[in-house]
């Protein structure tokens, strides 16, 4: 945990922190170990010798998984969205790694939460293949997720909002339940209005208000990084040592940042962004 010293923050009674989960790992970093740390606890103890998962063409939690089944000696099978362009420097990367590829069109890859659909793929495997999905969102990975909201409570004592990208909703969801009703939780959605279809539809099954979901940073939506928001990854950099990846926690940052500046927060607030990772994509593309 490391407090953003800014003197606007302190000219306005805001206290700002940010939980480091980026230096977990370099690859298995961030909110990716933290679904994915049970999960492989169950594949070593079930003797599974295969695992299977879907993603996008640059993942973050495929790219964790295959590093996590290098190091364990498992087999993994990954079902990419899309045609696989072997000059993308993610592929290059899960295919160093031995994984197994396979292209999903997209009419098959909205069928990935189709538990028949999963059950089809998974007969063209070994009995003992173990499935996670997408993200790494299951229930097995809400309890490390748990220890991440354990973890906060420990380090700062009086907690009044914590703010965290929202990819799957996962994460955003386990702090709302871990979490004390006192905590506000505040969701950064990075996608737009036709990519965020999806995460809606989850947070409909959650305990949300309108006001703990942000929406207005995302700056064009997953993929898109304009100079605005370069130039202040570049700055924050320069500022605290920290480097945020691009599509997620650069967008929640910047918005953070407006957002204490709008005077959105009460004076004496103490707030807490959760770093979930995410630079290793970066670094294979820079």
């Amino acid at each position: 945990m490391e407090r953003i010293k800014d003197d606007s923050f302190q000219n306005l009674g805001i206290s700002v922190y940010i939980k480091r989960d980026d230096l977990i790992h370099p690859v298995i970093s961030g909110n990716k170990w933290r679904k994915l740390k049970y999960n492989i606890q169950t594949i070593i103890d079930g003797q599974h010798t295969e695992v299977i998962s879907f993603g996008g063409p640059y993942s973050n939690h495929l790219l964790a998984l295959a590093e996590v089944c290098v190091i364990y000696n498992i087999k993994l099978h990954a079902y990419i969205r899309g045609s696989i362009d072997h000059s993308n420097p993610a592929i290059i990367f899960l295919q160093s790694k031995k994984v197994h590829l396979h292209s999903l069109d997209y009419s098959d890859y909205r069928k990935r939460n189709d538990p028949a659909f999963i059950d089809v793929l998974m007969s063209h495997h070994t009995d003992n293949a173990y499935f996670v999905p997408e993200g790494g969102n299951n229930e097995i990975a809400q309890k490390g997720l748990k220890e991440l909201a354990d973890e906060l409570k420990e380090q700062i004592a009086a907690i009044d909002c914590i703010t965290i990208p929202i990819g799957t909703a996962s994460s955003i969801n386990a702090l709302k339940q871990f979490m004390s009703s006192t905590v506000r939780v505040e969701g950064y959605c990075i996608f737009t209005d036709a990519q965020n279809r999806k995460q809606k539809s989850l947070m409909e099954h959650a305990v949300y208000n309108g006001s703990d979901i942000v929406c207005d940073y995302n700056f064009g939506g997953l993929g898109s990084y304009p100079d605005d928001l370069l130039e202040f990854i570049k700055s924050f950099k320069q500022r605290t040592g920290i480097i945020l990846d691009r599509s997620y926690n650069a967008k929640m940052m910047f918005g953070l940042y407006e957002r204490i500046h709008q005077k959105k927060y009460p004076e004496g607030s103490n707030i807490v962004a959760v770093n979930t990772g995410g630079n290793f994509v970066d670094k294979l593309q820079a």
